[in-house]
C-alpha cells in the first residue's frame, strides 16, 4: 500500500505506512523541523534539518542531523545527506565530502568513531550496513576507531605554526564559561582571527568529535574528546591503539543483538609498544559493547604467536581469553647473526609448538593500555590448563612417535614479558608420555641445540624400567627433535650393553654400542656367551629379540646374535 500524506493545522504532519505488521512508519514534525521513524510502535530513527524534500516515493534532507537509537544509545552524525524512501523502507545516511559532513558516525555502544561513506538500513530487517555509497567505485578502506584512539601527530597538524595550540585556547575559552555551549562570535572574538578562519577551524574540530557544532544556530557545544586530547598529549591521560580497517569498506550492524562485524580486516593492533596484534581468521571481527571484540584467528603477543578460536577481546580488562588455543608458536632470538638497524637480532622459529592449550593474554595494565609506562611483566600469558607438544613430525624419525601415544603433556604455566622473552632460560614444566618406552618422565622443556623444545633427563641410580619392565636402563635419556636418545646401560635378560648413541623407539631400541655382554643360560630361553665391542644394536625386548652387527670384526660367535624363544 502506498503512503498516504496528512496536513493538519496543528503544524504536525504524519507521514506513514500504517503500522500494520510491526512494519515501519514516518511521522513528521513541522515546527520543531524533525522527522521520527518508527519499528514496532518504538522510535529508532530521529532526523532534524532545516527543510525537508517530500516526493512521491522519497523524502530527502540535505546537512540533517540524524540519530539511530540502539536502545539507550545511538549511532549519530551531525550533518548527513538522509534519504529514506517508505515504500521500501529504505534508509540512506550519507557522508559528505566537505564541510562538517565529513564528521565520522559517533557510536556511543560500541565507543567506535565510524568513517564509513553511508550506513544503510531496509528498516523491515534487522541488519545495519555501514558501506560505500551506490555507484561508489573508488577502492577504499573503511575505518573503526576506538573512542580513545590518539595519535600525536594529529596534535602537531592542528597546532599548526601557532606559538599556542588552538585546541588548548578553545578548552580554555570552554572553562571561562563552565563548559556551557558558546557563539560562533564568543570564538571570535576570544580567538582575535577572522571570521573565515574560525569557522574552517570549527568545523574541523568538529569533524575530528573535540566539539559538536551547529551549523544553523552557530552555537558550539564542548565534547571531552579536545580535554581528553590534550591529557593525551602530555601523557597524563591513558589513550589505547585500536583501529580497524575494512579493505571492502563495508559492515554490518544486528540491531537485535548490537553486533557490529567488521569485514575484509586483515588484521589490527591493541598494542604497538608490547607488539600485540591479531590477524583475524577469514579476515571478520566482531565489535560488542564498549569495543569488546569477538574474533578467531592468530593472535601475535611479543615473541609468540597463538592461533586460537573463540577469542574474546575485554576492553576494560585489556586481555584476551583464549578458550581454544590450537597451537602456541614460540621464537628465539638467533645470536649467530647480526643485529639490524634498530639493534635486534633476527628471529628464528622455534621448532615445536604447544598444541591444545586455553589460557588468557594480559596485554597490559587495564590503565596503562597506550602503554607510556613501561611495565616490565606484560604481555603475560596464563595457561588455563596444560597444553601438548607432539613429536610426530616425519622429519623426527620418519614420524615414528604417534602423537596419540607419544607426546609431553605440559602443566599450568605463567609465561611474563613476551615480547622480551628469553627461551633459552625458560622452563616448561610437565611430563613425557612416551608410549611404553618409559613411565612417565617428569622433567620440564627447554630449549635445545637444534632450537626445538625437548629435555635431559638424568635417572637415578635405581634406573628406569623399559618396554613395560622388560628391561631397565640406567643413565640419561635426551629428548629433541633427533628423537628420544640415550647415554648408558641397558640391562636385558642376561645382557648388558653400554652406547653413547642409542635410539628409543616405539618398539624398539637402535644405536652404536660401546660394548655388549651375554652371560650363557641353558633354560626354556637360550642365550649363547657373546662378548663384543663397536656393534650396530637392534633391541626388541617386547619380542624378545636381539640383533647385532659388528662394525670391523666378526662376534665371537657363529652369527649375528638373535635372542628367541624355544
Amino acid at each position: 500500500m502506498k503512503p498516504l500524506f496528512y496536513s493538519f493545522l496543528t503544524f504536525f504532519y504524519i507521514l506513514s505506512v500504517q503500522a500494520q505488521n510491526d512494519l515501519p512508519y514516518m511521522q513528521y514534525s513541522e515546527e520543531n523541523h524533525q522527522i521520527f521513524i518508527f519499528v514496532k510502535n518504538k522510535p529508532v530513527v530521529k532526523v532534524h534539518a532545516s527543510s525537508f524534500s517530500f516526493k512521491q516515493d522519497l523524502v530527502v534532507a540535505q546537512e540533517a542531523s540524524v540519530v539511530v537509537y540502539l536502545d539507550s544509545d545511538s549511532i549519530y552524525h551531525p550533518s548527513a545527506e538522509f534519504t529514506y524512501n517508505p515504500n521500501n523502507y529504505e534508509l540512506w545516511v550519507s557522508r559528505p565530502t566537505l564541510g562538517l559532513g565529513r564528521a565520522p558516525f559517533f557510536d556511543s555502544y560500541h565507543k567506535l568513531e565510524i568513517k564509513t561513506d553511508a550506513m544503510y538500513w531496509r528498516m523491515n530487517t534487522p541488519t545495519i550496513e555501514f558501506r560505500k555509497t551506490l555507484f561508489q567505485n573508488l577502492d577504499k578502506p573503511a575505518f573503526f576507531y576506538s573512542q580513545d584512539f590518539f595519535e600525536p601527530e594529529i596534535m602537531r597538524i592542528n597546532k599548526g605554526y601557532n606559538d599556542k595550540h588552538p585546541m588548548l585556547e578553545l578548552w580554555e575559552l570552554f572553562k571561562a564559561n563552565s563548559f556551557q555551549p558558546v557563539s560562533m562570535r564568543h570564538v571570535q572574538n576570544y580567538f582575535r582571527k577572522s571570521h573565515s578562519d574560525i569557522l574552517a577551524l570549527l568545523i574541523e574540530y568538529a569533524v575530528q568529535g573535540y566539539i559538536d557544532y551547529d551549523i544553523q544556530n552557530d552555537i558550539i557545544h564542548y565534547k571531552s574528546k579536545l580535554v581528553n586530547y590534550l591529557n593525551n598529549e602530555s601523557k597524563s591521560r591513558d589513550y589505547d591503539n585500536l583501529v580497524l580497517e575494512s579493505k571492502s569498506h563495508y559492515a554490518t550492524l544486528d540491531v537485535n543483538n548490537l553486533d557490529l562485524t567488521v569485514f575484509n580486516c586483515e588484521f589490527f593492533v591493541l598494542s604497538n609498544p608490547n607488539i600485540v596484534n591479531v590477524y583475524p581468521a577469514h579476515d571478520k571481527v566482531v565489535v560488542k559493547k564498549n569495543r569488546d571484540l569477538h574474533f578467531s584467528g592468530r593472535v601475535i603477543g611479543g615473541l609468540f604467536d597463538f592461533v586460537a578460536k573463540d577469542c574474546s577481546f575485554d576492553y576494560d580488562k585489556f586481555l584476551i581469553s583464549m578458550p581454544q588455543i590450537d597451537s602456541m608458536i614460540m621464537f628465539s632470538e638467533d645470536k649467530t647473526k647480526t643485529k639490524n638497524i634498530y639493534g635486534d637480532y633476527p628471529l628464528k622459529k622455534v621448532k615445536n609448538s604447544v598444541e591444545e592449550i586455553s589460557g588468557v593474554l594480559y596485554i597490559d595494565d587495564p590503565k596503562n593500555k597506550s602503554g607510556n609506562k613501561d611495565i616490565p611483566d606484560y604481555p603475560i600469558f596464563e595457561s588455563h590448563e596444560g597444553g601438548k607438544v607432539y613429536f610426530d613430525q616425519p622429519f623426527i624419525l620418519n614420524a615414528e612417535y604417534k602423537r596419540d601415544t607419544f607426546y609431553f603433556m605440559i602443566d599450568y604455566f605463567v609465561i611474563k614479558n613476551l615480547d622480551n622473552f628469553d627461551i633459552t632460560e625458560t622452563k616448561i614444566p610437565g611430563r613425557l608420555v612416551s608410549g611404553g618406552i618409559f613411565p612417565d618422565i617428569y622433567e620440564p622443556l627447554k630449549l635445545q641445540p637444534d632450537n626445538s623444545l625437548g629435555f635431559i633427563h638424568l635417572i637415578d641410580s635405581l634406573g628406569l624400567p623399559m618396554y613395560g619392565g622388560t628391561a631397565h636402563y640406567y643413565h640419561a635419556i635426551d629428548m629433541s627433535n633427533n628423537g628420544l636418545r640415550g647415554k648408558g646401560r641397558i640391562d636385558y635378560q642376561t645382557s648388558t650393553l653400554e652406547s653413547d648413541s642409542l635410539v628409543f623407539y616405539l618398539k624398539s631400541v637402535r644405536g652404536d654400542i660401546n660394548s655388549f655382554d651375554v652371560k650363557p643360560l641353558l633354560s626354556n630361553i637360550e642365550y649363547p656367551e657373546v662378548t663384543t665391542h663397536q656393534a650396530q644394536l637392534f633391541l626388541s625386548p617386547i619380542k624378545m629379540r636381539c640383533a647385532l652387527l659388528q662394525k670391523k670384526h666378526r662376534l665371537p660367535c657363529m652369527i649375528t646374535v638373535s635372542l628367541r624363544e624355544h
